[in-house]
Parts: structure tokens; sequence; C-alpha cells
């Protein structure tokens, strides 16, 4: 992208996201030059300002909308829907955290004005840039798994937001289900090319969460089962282990060398295959520092992404994830809350 001309861009959030995650990737990228930040805590957002050499910060998002060409909305998820609304109506491209919204209704509003406008937004479902999440695509397409059994996954972290956060409280969209479980959910459709069709759960509130821990079963539109657990107070762990008929895949997003195939009649404790997966990460390993330093990857999710918003915006792809893709997110969460307005859709 060297020698064209950098994107006007606006920060809209000024939180843990914004400030871990976002402004080092579009840093990173070259292909942006952030004009302002806004943020309703004021101090937040002259901090962040200062701390990542932005000229401009504002209160009032609104401010900054006649400055920039493309905004990110990065706001406590019960804003996200008149935020990108507004900005898509300005004539702005919109790169939208996740999840997209609260309620179908809201995501549809936002792909209704997003289609009207002939804007770009992009739901920043992260996980989909990671370098393996795109083999394991490949693979799983390919076919040589066989016909897809069964999903499961796994999403647990530490979350160290439990002291009058957002992330506390259902209602402003936290708990661990629908402010985390919506990566996993668009990890299966994207990584199996398939509908959630059904979903149900079962959820623990704890002193400092409300849903800290859920554990969900599913059915997709392949036919295959899924079923995952995710938890806001324990260790770190993003995995996603498909079963096939013929092989079984496993997806670890926090290691250089998370890709493990296994065939169907492998067990996995077995001198041969230990030997294997040695001399695997031993093979990997000079290529692989780097990343085992970065989260196994992870991190690098985040500039990945930006830089493809980045080729959204010139006209140069289409979104890898749509408002679609946001919304069927959404509506596996609300399905497994036995919400009404949580029903399948199948695109």
């Amino acid at each position: 992208m060297s020698g064209e001309k950098p994107i006007r861009l606006g920060i809209i959030g000024c939180g843990q996201a914004t400030q871990a995650h976002h402004l080092p990737a579009i840093r990173s990228t070259g292909a942006f030059r952030v004009e302002a930040v806004a943020d309703i805590d004021e101090e937040r957002a002259r901090r962040t300002a200062d701390a990542f050499h932005v000229q401009r910060w504002f209160k009032s998002y609104r401010e900054m909308l006649p400055l920039v060409d493309a905004v990110a909305v990065a706001t406590t998820t019960p804003s996200h829907a008149d935020i990108a609304v507004e900005a898509l109506e300005h004539g702005l491209d919109v790169l939208l955290e996740k999840p997209m919204a609260m309620t179908l209704p809201e995501c549809g509003r936002i792909a209704d004005v997003t289609a009207r406008s002939r804007r770009v937004l992009l739901v920043a479902h992260n996980a989909r840039w990671h370098r393996l999440a795109a083999r394991v695509r490949q693979i799983v397409l390919s076919g040589r798994l066989g016909p897809i059994q069964a999903v499961q996954s796994l999403y647990t972290h530490n979350n160290p937001y439990w002291r009058n956060h957002w992330h506390q409280r259902r209602e402003l969209g936290g708990g661990v289900l629908f402010n985390d479980g919506v990566h996993h959910f668009d990890l299966w459709r994207w990584l199996l090319g398939a509908e959630i069709l059904e979903a149900r759960c079962f959820t623990a509130d704890s002193e400092r969460f409300e849903d800290d821990a859920c554990v969900v079963a599913a059915r997709l539109s392949n036919g295959a089962l899924a079923a995952a657990t995710f938890s806001f107070s324990t260790r770190a762990a993003s995995e996603v282990e498909i079963f096939g008929t013929r092989a079984a895949l496993l997806l670890d997003l926090y290691r250089f060398d998370g890709l493990r195939l296994r065939q169907a009649h492998e067990l996995p404790g077995s001198p041969l295959v230990r030997l294997k997966d040695a001399m695997r990460t031993l093979r990997l390993l000079p290529s692989g520092l780097g990343q085992a330093f970065n989260g196994g990857g992870f991190e690098s999710t985040y500039a990945a992404m930006w830089r493809h918003f980045a080729r959204c915006v010139r006209r140069q792809t289409e979104p890898l994830c749509t408002a679609a893709d946001g919304r069927a997110a959404v509506a596996a969460a609300l399905m497994c809350r036995g919400q009404a307005g949580g029903e399948a859709h199948v695109s």
C-alpha cells in the first residue's frame, strides 16, 4: 500500500480493545492516519490520544465524523447500532466491534443502512484472520476430514474487568456467552461453511460476572453437532477441534504450532504420533519464535484484519466478515439464551 494516500480514520471508544489491540495494529499497517479518538470519558480520550500521538480527541464522536473517511466503533455493545448507522449515513466506512449489536432488529437496521449507503461494514471477528484458521478452513472444505460429525470449542481466559465494568452485566452485552462466545460461533460458521440451526446453553454466574461460565450444545446445517465451553475466570485457551469420519483437526489459536491433524486410526499418546508432533514443532520453531512471543499469532490477527479493512475501504476487496455474518453470531447467542428473535437464519 506504499504510495497510497493514508485513510483518515476516527476511533470511537477508547477502552482496552482500542488501546491494547486496535491502535497498535492500525499503526503497524501504515494504511491509516488516525485523525481523532472519541470517548464519553474525556480523560480516557485525552490519555489515549496522548499515548498514541493522535492530535484530536473528543467526548462526542459526532464532532469527528466530518474529519474522517472511516471509523472504528469500539464502544459498549448497546451503543453499536446507533453509532454505526449514524456513521454509515454520514458516508463513512465502518469497522464494527463484535458482538455486532444486542438484538437481531438492530443487526438488521445496520445491514439495511449498509446496503442503502453502499459503504463498507466490516464486523471485527478477528479470529478469521488467524493464519492457521485460514488453513483449517481450506482443509475442511477440501473434504480431507471426511463428513464432519462434530465440533468442539474451548474459549476461556482470566478476564480482569470485574470492578464496575460492563463485561459483568448481561444487559450491557457482558457475560462470557454474548461477549466472547460469538467469536467461536463465527468460527464454526466460517471454518465449516455451515449455519447454526439450533443452540442451547447452561450458564453459571459468579461474584464477579453474570454468565461467568457457559456450556453450549448446537446443531449445524451440515448435520454436525457442536459443543463449547466458555469462561471468564480461568486459564487462557482458544481451541476448535473438528471431527470428521476420516480425520480430526485441532486449531489452537494461541500456539504458533497450533494445528494438529489426526487420522481416525491414530492414538494421540502413541510413541509415533508424539514423535511426529515433536518433529513438527522443531521444524516450525525457527519461523515460529516471533509468533510464540506474540500470543501464538493471535495478536497478529488485528493487524491482518486492519490491512483487510484498508483494502475494503479502497474497494480492492469485499469484506470477509459482513453484516450477515455478524448477525448470525448474535442470533446463535440469542438462541442459546432462548430469547425470542434468536431464530436460525440460513443465508
